[in-house]
């Protein structure tokens, strides 16, 4: 309910750890909110740009972004909802994740 009552939800990614995605990535559109996030190639596999999620690559984009979606609230649901469809569609949960990775290492090894 938290991340649906808050009109855009940043998901910022440590450079530190050279991250392309975190597990907020996924969270906050399952969870039904709107995802304003930094621009990586995961993050563009996982959700369409300006359909499922938004996406920033610097600070004046991000200030822009926030300003439009703040402005236009019937967008920003249609982008929440269907970054929550994605989720259910592509099964986007902790458990299938686990078990893409398990099956990736298994064929690594053959």
């Amino acid at each position: 309910m938290a991340l649906q009552g808050f009109g855009i939800s940043l998901c910022f990614l440590r450079k530190l750890n050279l991250d392309r995605q975190t597990t907020r990535s996924v969270e906050i559109p399952a969870c039904g909110g709107f995802m304003l996030a930094e621009r990586t190639d995961e993050h563009q596999r996982l959700f369409k740009e300006g359909v499922e999620a938004a996406y920033f690559s610097s600070d004046e984009e991000l200030l822009a972004q926030c300003r439009h979606y703040l402005s236009h609230p019937d967008e920003r649901d249609r982008i929440a909802q269907a970054g929550r469809d994605r989720c259910l569609k592509s099964d986007y949960t902790h458990d299938a994740m686990v078990r893409r990775v398990i099956a990736e290492l298994y064929e690594e090894k053959k």
